[in-house]
């Protein structure tokens, strides 16, 4: 009746590998809702970039009766000169301020109505269906719908609708 005393030091390979596939099971739970915040973020960045030139927008038209023009050319209430002023860098191209996205925003006016908006995040077409915009009557805020009132995007987020079926380019 003798028992061979065995030194238990260590783990067997069945315990690592019940440790590791919990770990993984964690992990593959986990990273779902951290990649959604990141988006939440990058979304919320364009929100507060679009309100601050909204803001800086709309105190022009108080003080000059009537919105910055959309032309980029140098000249003096051009939405450029007028957003640069404010310390915006507003180049109405690709050299400009940028969304989270690496889009650049977009103006237009029209009939004494502004849009201002970025396409927003990416898409699976070249479409502008996750466009993000500000209007002379909205703020960016989730959950607003678009609605076509004399060429202008209207309602602030919207999903699903191209912003370039409500916005006239200006001539």
């Amino acid at each position: 009746m003798f028992y061979k005393i065995r030194n238990n030091k260590g783990f067997t390979l069945i315990e690592l590998m019940v440790v590791v596939l919990i770990i993984g099971g964690i992990a593959a739970l986990i990273t779902p809702s951290i990649a959604k915040k990141a988006d939440d973020a990058k979304e919320k960045l364009a929100l507060a970039e679009l309100k601050s030139m909204k803001t800086i927008i709309d105190m022009y038209y108080v003080e000059n009766g009537q919105y910055p023009a959309a032309s980029n050319k140098d000249a003096e209430g051009n939405i450029g000169n007028v957003l640069q002023e404010d310390g915006v860098n507003w180049t109405g191209d690709e050299t400009g301020i940028k969304d989270s996205w690496e889009n650049a925003y977009k103006y237009a006016v029209v009939d004494e109505k502004y849009v201002i908006y970025t396409n927003g995040p990416p898409n699976t077409g070249e479409t502008e269906e996750n466009a993000i915009a500000a209007t002379d009557k909205q703020s960016p805020r989730d959950g607003q719908s678009i609605t076509e009132d004399s060429g202008v995007l209207y309602g602030g987020i919207s999903y699903g609708t191209p912003v370039s079926s409500f916005v006239e380019s200006p001539s």
